[in-house]
């Protein structure tokens, strides 16, 4: 949201009645949430409560406060903690309810039907789903990840318009129920870190799953049957889990796209039927050090067919037990295979249908033949590309979008030129909250000792700490005759939040790199185009070289012609007629900033709608949002 369409919209809000923010339709300051909570409210014309505290802050919250707040439809606390013991009673119109880290005590439900659509009790120290789940027959949206406390998914069958269960990280979580394999409407779920999940349904029959996140389910030995087609699922992610073998129905995913089975130590081999994946385009099997070989070819059901996988690209099997290509040595069979990752296998020589035409990127093992003979090895070796532009290195990580971190281990080579030095392996500065939505992520680029005493003998820590608050941890050891190690990490995945969004206006960050032994260091902040007076006070918080702008308009949004942009000016135009007197100057001024002429003359607006359901506050005339 654009910071004048948040002010104007915050602005009508407080017209509503300057003095009592009982009347007022949105709440988002602490003040105003403390004074409508601390009593009974007999007529409160409040719809939405979005607080968001920067750190844990107690509020007294009397027990009836909620009881009468008949409008009230989103409820969304952050970092909040009641004062008393005792329930909440919440009502029945409520459709959005957020509060992380709420006590099991907090909440209570009105008895019979719920309207409720999205309910986020993350972290909180409940052991069972409340009963009263049965009666929210409009859930869309359940997030529970995080309740270490935890120990079962219950019959979730009265959910049946479910769309998304997110239940990361429950790690005494041991059984989920059956009844979430037959969510009709299901299209995410997540149960990644779920460490003591051992029992999972026998059969998948979800039609509309779309993403399966099982990752780190470290008792998990089995993935259920696939009777039927499922035409929606595109990724599943069993990394980190017991599992020993898929079934042959995994042949039913029609229009998979990713299958990532990487640290998957029992996992032997693949079905025949995986040949028949046609849409597959990333395999991940790194660190399956049970994995020794494909499935012959000739043992799927159609050995006439020539291209075997014809959609796929990515292909990992490093520190695999692999010791032949199967399939593989015939590149033919995989015609769009251009990355490929066979760094700690044991294979030692390339097929001869390789040609270094065929990829994009290539890791090989340290001693290999390659076709040609050992006199080419080192051209094959030069297969990355993207290592020296920096804006190809950004346009590869985007290719596969699932991954919250991308790393890159390489052998003999060079330091990027695009990767800022810095020394003794140390990087600080100040962020601006204006660079909240032009992140894409951080590059680190270490350089280490090729020298045989140096090797394993010490593992490189990287710590990045914001106000002096860890974010992001991580280890590594350098891989024999490998000298550069580049990591890439999204700002806003894998629990690495971002630091603008979280902590406000401006904060101290840093990026350290101990242990091993270090030749050079580097690092760079990767972002979309800035606008020049933003660059200009970004200047007084950083130095500007830390910042590699990306020309976002092939990646991402797509900028609308002229026609178009008429149009969205003109619906503007009208839509800001009904707006108070008193803001019609600063929503022209807001239309002009955004149809200013671009650079080259062109007139040009780029709307991206993000995926934020409930992060904003709702402006009156999108009634819709919370009705």
């Amino acid at each position: 949201m654009h910071d004048l369409i948040q002010l104007m919209g915050k602005e009508i809000v407080n017209q509503e009645c300057r003095d009592d923010p009982r009347r007022h339709s949105r709440l988002w300051l602490y003040d105003d949430v403390d004074e409508v909570l601390s009593s009974d409210n007999e007529d409160c014309a409040v719809k939405a409560i979005v607080l968001k505290l920067p750190e844990w802050t107690e509020m007294c919250i009397h027990p009836d406060a909620f009881k009468k707040m008949r409008r009230l439809r989103v409820l969304i606390l952050h970092n909040l903690q009641v004062s008393f013991q005792g329930p909440l009673c919440l009502p029945k119109g409520l459709r959005w309810f957020e509060w992380p880290g709420c006590a099991r005590w907090i909440t209570e439900w009105s008895s019979g039907s719920m309207k409720l659509v999205g309910i986020d009790m993350s972290k909180a120290s409940i052991t069972v789903v409340p009963e009263q789940f049965k009666d929210f027959q409009q859930l869309k949206y359940i997030n529970l990840s995080y309740c270490e406390s935890l120990i079962r998914i219950p019959d979730l069958s009265y959910t049946r318009h479910l769309e998304e269960l997110v239940l990361c990280c429950c790690k005494n979580m041991v059984e989920a129920h059956e009844s979430i394999a037959y969510l009709e409407k299901l299209r995410e779920l997540t149960l990644a870190g779920c460490s003591q999940l051992g029992v999972f349904p026998s059969v998948l029959m979800t039609k509309r799953l779309r993403l399966l996140q099982l990752t780190d389910c470290k008792k998990l030995e089995r993935f259920p049957d696939i009777p039927h087609e499922l035409e929606s699922l595109t990724v599943l992610s069993l990394k980190g889990t017991a599992i020993k073998e898929l079934s042959s129905s995994i042949e039913n995913l029609v229009s998979f796209r990713v299958l990532v089975l990487s640290d998957c130590k029992d996992l032997v081999s693949l079905p025949s039927s995986i040949y028949k994946l046609h849409n597959i385009k990333e395999l991940e099997l790194s660190d399956c050090t049970s994995f020794i070989r494909f499935p012959k070819y000739d043992d799927s059901a159609d050995p006439s067919m020539k291209i075997v996988l014809p959609s796929l690209k990515f292909l990992d099997l490093s520190r695999s037990g692999l010791t032949e290509l199967g399939f593989l040595e015939n590149h033919s069979r995989c015609p769009k295979l251009s990355h490929l990752n066979l760094v700690g296998t044991k294979i030692t020589s390339l097929p001869t249908s390789f040609e270094r035409k065929h990829f994009e990127v290539l890791s090989l093992p340290y001693i290999i033949a390659a076709p040609g003979g050992l006199k080419s090895i080192n051209e094959w070796r030069s297969c990355y590309p993207y290592v020296s532009d920096g804006r190809e290195f950004v346009k590869e990580i985007y290719i596969y979008p699932f991954r919250p971190a991308y790393n890159v281990i390489l052998p003999e080579a060079m330091f990027p030129e695009w990767v800022l030095p810095i020394e003794n392996g140390f990087v600080s500065f100040r962020v601006s909250r204006d660079m909240y939505n032009k992140f894409l992520g951080f590059v680190l680029c270490v350089v280490h000792s090729t020298d045989e005493q140096d090797h394993g003998s010490q593992s490189y820590h990287i710590e990045s700490k914001v106000n002096g608050q860890m974010l992001y941890k991580r280890e590594w050891t350098p891989v024999e005759n490998h000298t550069l190690f580049l990591l890439f990490i999204r700002p806003t995945q894998s629990g690495f939040a971002n630091p603008v969004q979280i902590y406000g206006s401006h904060v101290q960050f840093s990026v350290k790199v101990s242990g091993g032994v270090p030749k050079k260091c580097g690092f760079r902040i990767m972002c979309e185009p800035l606008e020049e007076d933003l660059k200009v006070k970004l200047q007084d918080l950083m130095d500007p070289a830390l910042l590699f702008e990306y020309g976002h308009e092939s990646t991402y949004s797509k900028p609308m012609g002229p026609l178009m942009h008429g149009t969205i000016k003109a619906d503007i135009q009208n839509d800001l007629q009904d707006c108070p007197a008193t803001l019609l100057s600063a929503s022209r001024q807001l239309v002009s900033h955004l149809t200013a002429p671009s650079s080259d003359g062109c007139k040009i607006v780029t709307y991206q709608r993000r995926r934020r359901r409930r992060e904003e506050v709702c402006l009156p005339e999108t009634e819709s949002l919370v009705n």
